[in-house]
């Protein structure tokens, strides 16, 4: 196997493993927003911000082994995609690709879903802290609920904190 294909294969792994530790912190992060456990929430999102880092440096790595197989194969960098790599790989390399491009998917239909849920889930929490805040900081907190087409009526003020302590 070439060079070039070892390295893109490589690469390809590694942020496939990547990809991986991610659906694993997403879902724990899941458990841990349903939870409302801050400090694990900020345990989690840590250990992301590292691995996105690793991410875009093996990142690059994957550009330059796929700008390096187009120009071997004389095809312009802009259009060496995932289609015209299975075009020119061949045997065990092409399955490799097959391979991890299918573990891949597996991954992101998986991990996108989930991504989804977690942002509903931390907007949530977000409407939850800024009632919160509203109610302690002495802001107005109106009626919840009232009947439609009608006035809630006039909001009370909270007088939970003391401005000047």
């Amino acid at each position: 196997m070439d060079t070039r294909w070892t390295e893109l294969l490589e690469t390809l792994r590694q942020l496939l493993g990547y990809y991986r530790a991610l659906l694993e912190i997403n879902q724990n992060k899941q458990q841990v927003l349903i939870k409302v456990d801050s400090k694990a929430l900020e345990k989690l999102t840590q250990q992301e911000e590292i691995i996105i880092v690793k991410m875009g440096k093996v990142e690059e790595l994957r550009r330059k082994a796929v700008d390096d197989l187009a120009d071997f194969y004389g095809v312009p960098k802009s259009q060496m995609d995932l289609s015209e790599l299975r075009r020119h790989a061949e045997g065990t390399t092409l399955e490799e690709l097959s391979e991890i491009t299918a573990a891949f998917e597996a991954v992101w239909a998986e991990l996108m879903p989930l991504n989804e849920a977690n942002a509903k889930l931390i907007q949530q929490a977000l409407g939850i802290i800024q009632y919160n805040l509203n109610l302690l900081s002495n802001n107005s907190v109106g009626h919840t609920y009232a009947d439609r087409g009608t006035d809630a009526g006039p909001v009370r003020k909270s007088i939970m904190l003391d401005a000047k302590a």
